[in-house]
């Protein structure tokens, strides 16, 4: 049986991600090729059950985005530093709505995709820029100044 990688990679992964981007092949910051690397390259260690990622071929650029556990699709579009950073911001305020049960998952997805004027098949945070980013942070904090007293907590 042949090892799955990011080059053999599980049809039923493959077939379970919806709107899947294309692999990217050139950094959107420095135009250097994008590589498949280990993902050890970026944290030091391998880390989780897919060590794989893309991963910009300039060593001083450093974007990257992991990929779908066993296949070759990206999670989302590559980042740098800042953009990784105002994605785990608007991450953690999106999640604290729906983990807060004050939505379903699926509800605060289309919530947010209305804020933002996007599909909801196109509004996962890994998908986003900075300044998306920042609206999608806007948005929930709006959310959270409205919603009722300890809804969000």
């Amino acid at each position: 049986m042949t090892a799955l990688t990011p080059w053999n990679p599980s049809r039923r992964a493959v077939a379970r991600v919806q709107a899947p981007l294309p692999a990217p092949t050139h950094c959107p910051w420095c135009e250097a090729r994008v590589l498949i690397a280990s993902n050890a390259e970026v944290y030091g260690k391998p880390h989780g059950d897919w060590p794989w990622v893309f991963l910009c071929g300039n060593r001083l650029c450093r974007a990257y985005v992991d990929m779908h556990p066993g296949t070759g699709i990206p999670r989302g579009t590559l980042a740098d530093s800042a953009t990784r950073q105002a994605r785990g911001w608007a991450k953690q305020l999106f999640s604290g709505i729906w983990q807060s049960g004050y939505m379903t998952k699926a509800d605060a997805v289309r919530w947010l995709a209305g804020k933002l004027g996007i599909p909801d098949d196109e509004c996962e945070i890994g998908r986003f820029d900075v300044k998306t980013c920042q609206r999608a942070v806007a948005a929930c904090l709006e959310l959270a100044r409205s919603a009722a007293p300890n809804k969000l907590d």
